[in-house]
């Protein structure tokens, strides 16, 4: 700015006080030195206030599309700080990355704006950024931008890198400019259709329709070259035809590389036509509405194989190729995965597991798990986003699964009723039992335990809590019998609170 300001000083001199002929005004053109020491210096401060006056227009118009930015030398796709900006790669001088940009610049001014407004093109590469290190023009790096994508506090700018040394270092400041591309023009019109082929010969000539080199002998010359394409169609069907390029000729005798087909058999009368270069592959259109189911009545049985799956974590009853389901193994279930709401399955069980109850995902009767067994059936319904209701389940028997005659070597003993209302259970013992405990019960009315002790030896026993005896008074059965049977009939409301025991000891005597 030095060379303007001196500039619009003298010619601001040159008339100073208003008084052309003062001697004092020694710019003046009449003053001191007359207009021969004066006009030429005139008019080189003319020309300098000109020239610097256009520099500084640029800079103002260069400063408005332009933001400034410090330097971050890290690569991780987070915000690189106020006023920072960085790149998912240290190489900056190929291929795509991503810049990070903060959204406010060096300055400390909001750039949300301006970094939306790179993306504004309908074109695919939006425009150019240009990065400059402030004070070293040769550190410059130019890349063409593809997409913004918001982030919290900062935006990702996909790029591809076009020009540049790069060469910055963290902390340096960073001017980054931006030239946007135009819009993608509009589609042009379809072109006309082209004309329809014309028939040269016809050919008798036995061929099966496929690929590769085939030849044929035609009625007449067909007046082409090697290199042209040719069109061979069945006279009976013009959908069964081989189409490619001549590769010899010789009379009437034609060799051709068939690339293309229609139809498929082996035919013996063909239509030979002169045809243009295949086009490319059409668009693909819409898929089509999904076709629903018309009304009607069925006359007859609706007879469906069950479909057989593997019990996992989430055994998919959506994916099921079928509404009547067998599930084997035994790994437990928590999830059905996902069907159309309304969907229904009607399941079968073969291997003892647990249903985990859920009260969004898998809605089981009495919100309880269930401990299924061999010939178990359930109906479930899908409720959509991967939930399922257990409309109904039916246990094969009232016996609990699974324990049979088990040893038992631990304190605690767990009697799991797997949602039923009625279960037995079988154990040998051979330590103390130091605690009961009874779960999974029906929580819609009384549920009762059947436990038969087989023992090994004199062991004690100690019932659950809240237990009494028949009576009323506090249970205690004490020793257990030391060879021999003793049964315990529990009955225990939904919440356990109250369980009434019945005791008799050595019933196998």
């Amino acid at each position: 700015m030095t060379a303007l300001d001196d500039a619009l000083s003298r010619l601001v001199q040159y008339n100073a006080n208003g008084d052309y002929n003062a001697a004092s005004n020694r710019y003046s053109f009449l003053g001191i030195g007359g207009m021969e020491a004066n006009y030429v210096q005139s008019l080189r401060d003319v020309a300098s206030a000109a020239v610097s006056a256009g520099t500084l227009v640029g800079q103002i118009a260069a400063a408005q599309s332009t933001i400034a930015m410090v330097w971050d030398a890290g690569t991780a796709d987070a915000d690189p700080g106020a006023g920072e900006v960085r790149a998912s790669t240290a190489a900056l001088t190929a291929g795509t990355y991503t810049l990070y940009i903060d959204t406010v610049d060096a300055d400390g001014v909001d750039a949300t704006n301006v970094i939306a407004g790179w993306v504004a093109s309908t074109s695919t590469v939006k425009g150019r950024l240009r990065l400059v290190k402030v004070g070293d023009s040769a550190a410059y790096v130019d890349v063409n931008v593809t997409a913004v994508t918001v982030a919290t506090g900062y935006r990702k700018v996909a790029v591809s890198y076009v020009s540049g040394p790069g060469g910055f270092a963290a902390g340096d400041r960073v001017a980054i400019g931006f030239s946007r591309t135009g819009d993608k023009g509009d589609t042009g019109n379809t072109g006309a259709t082209g004309p329809t082929p014309v028939i040269v010969s016809a050919s008798t000539t036995s061929l099966a329709i496929g690929t590769g080199a085939k030849t044929l002998v035609t009625a007449a010359a067909l007046g082409l070259g090697v290199g042209a394409n040719i069109l061979v169609a069945s006279t009976a069907n013009a959908a069964n035809y081989m189409f490619g390029n001549i590769t010899a000729i010789s009379g009437t005798s034609v060799t051709f590389n068939s690339t293309v087909i229609g139809g498929s058999g082996t035919l013996a009368s063909w239509n030979v036509s002169q045809s243009g270069v295949q086009g490319p592959q059409g668009i693909q259109g819409n898929t089509g509405a999904a076709g629903g189911i018309t009304g009607g009545n069925a006359t007859g049985a609706i007879n469906e194989t069950a479909v057989t799956l593997a019990s996992a974590a989430t055994t998919d009853l959506g994916a099921a190729a079928g509404n009547a389901v067998r599930i084997t193994g035994t790994t437990n279930i928590t999830a059905l995965g996902t069907a159309q709401a309304g969907s229904r399955r009607h399941v079968t069980f073969s291997g003892v597991l647990t249903l985990t109850h859920n009260a969004t995902s898998l809605i089981l009767p009495g919100a309880v798990n269930i401990l299924t067994a061999n010939g178990d059936t359930a109906e479930f319904e899908s409720l959509g986003a991967g939930n399922w209701r257990c409309m109904e389940y039916n246990y094969v028997t009232g016996l609990s699964v699974g324990l049979g005659t088990t040893a038992f070597a631990s304190g605690a003993l767990t009697l799991n009723m797997g949602g039923r209302s009625y279960a037995e259970f079988v154990y040998t013992a051979t330590a103390n039992i130091t605690s009961v405990s009874i779960i999974n019960s029906p929580n819609n009315g009384t549920s009762v335990a059947l436990l038969r002790l087989t023992n090994g030896g004199a062991f004690t026993y100690a019932h659950p809590a809240n237990t009494v005896a028949e009576g009323g008074v506090t249970a205690g059965i004490g020793a257990l019998t030391a060879s021999g049977t003793d049964e315990l009939l529990y009955r225990t409301n939904s919440d356990n609170s109250r369980i009434v025991v019945s005791v008799k000891k050595d019933v196998k005597a």
